[in-house]
């Protein structure tokens, strides 16, 4: 008599899709009931979700514009922010299966999905919505219509691959080098290479530029500024390790799938199944693995700091990397150890996380909107008695009032100049809320000449189990033009 778990791993593809849903669901269930207010990457993106453009100051739009839609879809739940988060991971791995399944057996390609589950930034709930998430989709959606377009040899795939590696570019630029890992893998393989005569790669390339031009044309006219804050992060955090915690990090998710097939074919290894090399699928996913290590190493080396949690997004095909060197079959008996290995892993990091949720208090997790919404709105009503027309400062403080209050007034991040461009007018005539910190309040200063008075406002923060903490935040207010020339 099988067990239900017997039953469920019968069909991997099956299993993959409940650990997807399962997933989705129990991380966005945790993050709604154990947090009370969104992160900095989830508010940035409904910011810029509710200012449609053609860029930001630090990112190209997709993220924003994808943020906004999941806000709104969910009527600016946080909820809807968690589920987006979940959503994107789930597409991921099941296009790593779908794009696997075209070089291996079901097993395997089931197998290599699975395993990213693994991975840190696969499972735990602290990470929200943001352009990593997007590209985490956005990476294997490419790969399969890639390599569907080169198996299959239909111009449908070549224009998908467009449309997706255009979308990618329009996320982040660092998917320039999955398209690099494209271009070399077309070039590489002589199979592929007689390709190039027909016009489904050139249409899909045409279609990539078409899709990045407008950004391109904004970024030109805003003087390259999201380059501009990649190169400014790049260069003021730069240490000595970096080098070594990049290439450490690069190799983690390589390393973790070794490790979990080398644990779970111990138990009766020398009766194991050998196989050779699937050196087609070994090709591939080491050229698209490496290039971001290689890179992102060369930086450090050149004292160029790197944001580690760039490389989570760039992990697709790790798995998929060891299993084509693995030297031992994935027979169903391996595929229920590993499923086993991670149903315990989950179990661990649900119950793990969910104890710090419930007992250590953070302020930008526990911190509930509404007490940080009456401190701010009693200061601005101290001073008017009509809406706060635009907010500037630190982003967060900004989120906040933009995403939970019902008037959503406008948001201008500090040190955006193409947020302040847009919103100078409004916030000259009409004035605005400063918000942030000591140093915001300063920076603010300095741009408009104008002096401000700063008022440090506390506000309570805590965990459901966790103790009590006093926050704060330092506010100012910026009078309208009508009331800056009264007081001249």
């Amino acid at each position: 008599m099988k067990t239900l778990f017997q039953k469920t791993t019968d069909d991997p593809v099956f299993f993959l899709l409940g650990i997807i849903v399962v997933s989705i669901l129990l991380w966005t269930l945790q993050c709604s009931f154990l947090q009370n207010i969104l992160g900095m990457d989830s508010l940035e993106t409904i910011v810029w979700g509710d200012m449609p453009a053609w860029g930001y100051g630090k990112h190209p739009p997709l993220s924003g514009w994808i943020g906004g839609f999941f806000s709104r879809l969910g009527n600016r739940a946080d909820w809807s922010m968690y589920f987006a988060c979940q959503l994107m991971i789930g597409i991921g791995v099941w296009f790593v299966y779908r794009t696997a399944l075209l070089f291996t057996d079901r097993l395997s390609a089931v197998t290599g999905a699975l395993m990213l589950y693994f991975l840190f930034h696969y499972t735990p709930s602290l990470l929200k919505f943001s352009t990593y998430f997007v590209e985490m989709a956005l990476i294997p959606l490419a790969a399969w219509s890639f390599f569907s377009a080169l198996k299959r040899k239909k111009m449908h795939y070549w224009l998908l691959w467009g449309i997706f590696c255009g979308l990618g570019m329009l996320n982040k630029y660092s998917f320039a080098m999955m398209i690099l890992g494209f271009v070399l893998i077309f070039f590489s393989e002589k199979e592929y290479r007689t390709y190039w005569k027909n016009a489904g790669p050139w249409l899909g390339t045409a279609i990539i530029l078409l899709i990045f031009a407008p950004h391109f044309c904004w970024l030109v006219k805003h003087d390259f500024c999201c380059l501009t804050h990649i190169q400014n992060r790049m260069e003021t955090s730069w240490r000595w390790s970096e080098p070594f915690l990049t290439l450490a990090t690069g190799l983690y998710p390589v390393l973790s799938a070794f490790i979990v097939l080398f644990l779970c074919v111990l138990p009766g290894w020398k009766k194991a199944e050998k196989q050779k090399i699937n050196t087609p699928l070994f090709r591939w996913t080491l050229i698209l693995s490496a290039i971001p290590v290689v890179v992102w190493s060369v930086m450090t080396l050149c004292h160029r700091a790197v944001v580690q949690q760039w490389f989570c997004s760039m992990a697709s095909w790790t798995a998929l990397l060891a299993i084509s060197v693995f030297p031992w079959k994935i027979t169903q008996t391996l595929f229920r150890r590993i499923a086993v290995f991670l149903l315990i892993l989950i179990t661990i990091v649900f119950i793990v996380f969910s104890y710090d949720l419930l007992f250590r208090t953070r302020d930008r997790l526990h911190s509930r909107p509404e007490d940080i919404l009456n401190v701010v709105n009693k200061f601005w009503h101290s001073h008017r008695s009509d809406p706060i027309p635009a907010v500037y400062g630190d982003l967060w403080y900004c989120g906040i009032i933009k995403n939970y209050t019902p008037e959503r007034p406008p948001v201008c991040e500090i040190f955006d100049p193409p947020c302040f461009q847009r919103y100078h007018r409004l916030i000259d005539e009409k004035g605005a809320l400063i918000i942030g910190s000591q140093s915001d309040i300063l920076a603010f200063t300095r741009m408009t000449g104008y002096p401000l008075n700063s008022v440090t406002l506390y506000y309570p923060c805590r965990s459901i189990f966790g103790k009590p903490r006093k926050e704060y935040v330092v506010v100012a207010y910026y009078p309208s033009r009508t009331e800056r020339e009264k007081r001249k």
